[in-house]
Order: structure tokens, then sequence, then C-alpha cells
């Protein structure tokens, strides 16, 4: 039996939430052969399930929040990395992040917008907060959203300053994913394998952007072609369809 991890954006579905029904099948073929599959991204449940859903993905385990929460064929939690309320609401006071176009806070089910912060067609939600009330629950991640690469290199540089020892911090593209301490999708991966899954021979993983970069190196995965050089230089090779690991390795 065989682990095949996947990224979901720019990985398995693409712009305008397209992706290739050859590749389904290839997956659905996959299963069909004992192995396992999962997904592996820095989404949260929510905005997984939104896609998953409707173009009828199959698969066995779904590591979320880059790994903040893991779960099962039937959307069950198995493993989770939470940030205490308090934490995120100072997080989401403090004029470090004044910048961010919107704070999306992310549960275990559902997706909150918080209050007072420009919409903009790139988040999803299902409900929204006041920050007076941001206490009142626990959290898997807050995404934040930057207008260019530079601030939010900068922004995330004094996040891991001052956060650092209470959070995981997640870069991708000119967003910020804050996760529960220790949090990334190699972690997720490997906790996977630990507990779920000792007698897989082999676990293979594939993403492309920098929140993937840590599981690339650590389980020597696969990119695709519209990742950058500095990411395809550390993979084991470069491909533009998921379904080429599943032809290789099935």
């Amino acid at each position: 039996m065989k682990l095949l991890a996947s990224d979901v954006d720019g990985t398995l579905i693409h712009s305008h939430g397209e992706m290739k029904q050859s590749t389904i099948d290839a997956i659905a073929a996959w299963r069909k052969a004992g192995h396992v599959f999962a997904f592996v991204t820095g989404r949260d449940l929510w905005i997984l399930r939104r896609d998953v859903d409707k173009l009828n993905i199959p698969f066995d385990y779904a590591i979320c929040n880059n790994g903040g929460v893991i779960y099962d064929a039937n959307y069950q939690p198995l493993h989770e990395a939470s940030i205490a309320g308090s934490l995120v609401k100072q997080i989401v006071e403090d004029p470090i992040v004044k910048d961010s176009l919107y704070y999306i806070l992310s549960g275990l089910e559902d997706r909150y917008l918080v209050e007072g912060k420009k919409v903009t067609d790139r988040n999803y939600y299902t409900n929204t907060i006041q920050v007076a009330d941001i206490d009142q629950h626990d959290y898997y991640g807050i995404d934040l959203l930057f207008e260019n690469v530079e601030k939010m290199d900068g922004i995330a540089a004094q996040l891991e300053a001052k956060y650092g020892d209470r959070i995981a911090i997640n870069k991708n593209i000119d967003s910020i994913d804050i996760n529960g301490l220790g949090s990334n999708k190699s972690t997720g991966v490997h906790w996977l394998v630990e507990n779920k899954l000792t007698q897989a021979s082999d676990v293979m993983v594939v993403g492309d952007g920098q929140n993937d970069v840590q599981m690339i190196k650590d389980y020597h995965g696969y990119t695709m072609v519209n990742a950058t050089a500095d990411i395809q230089d550390i993979a084991r090779d470069v491909i533009d369809d998921v379904a080429k690991i599943i032809d290789t390795h099935i």
C-alpha cells in the first residue's frame, strides 16, 4: 500500500475550480488498486468541500489548514492543532497585520469573516464575526491577504519574531496562513503515516507553492510545471498532471 498526498490549488484544481476528469479517474484507479489518496492543503474543510463535493473527487484523508486538522473520508476530525481564541483576537488586533485585505478565521466546519475589512472575490465564508467575539472560539487557521509578496514577506517575518513560539506561519504567494503551533504540510503527512498508515511502503507528495516546500524536501516530492524555479529545483520531478505519478507508481 502506498500513499499519494497531493496539494489542491494549482496542483489538482486549477483556475475557476477546474480539474481534469482523467485525473479524477486516475485517483479512483489508484484507490481501487489498494493505495491511499490524501489531500494536503492550506484550505480549511469548508473551502475544500466546496470543490471536492462538486467535482466528486475520491479520497481517503484530507490534511487541511496546512496540517492543522486532519479528517477521514467522512470528514470526521482525526487530529487537531488549534489556536486559542484569545491569541487569535490578539493577532487580529495587532497593528502588524493592519494592512491585510481581510481576516478569515477557520473553525472545524465554519469559516468566519472578521467584520470591518474589505471583502474581495478571493474570500468565501459561512459566517461573519465581530472582533470582540473572536475569543469565544478556538480556531485552526487565520488567513491574511496582502497587496503583494514583498509586503507579505515583511509581515510574516514580524509575526514570526513576535508569535513564532505559539503559532505556525505558512506563506503562500501573497497570503499568510497562521496555523496551530508546529503545523505544516510535512508534519501533517508525517502524522498521517505514523498514526494511520504505518504499513505504507512508499509515500509520495506533490505540490506547487511555498507552503509545499518543506513537504517536498522531506519526502523528495514532485512539483508542477507552474511552480517557480526554486521549487522545481528541489523536486524529484516536474509534472503537468498528478495522474502521471499514479501511472508510474500504481
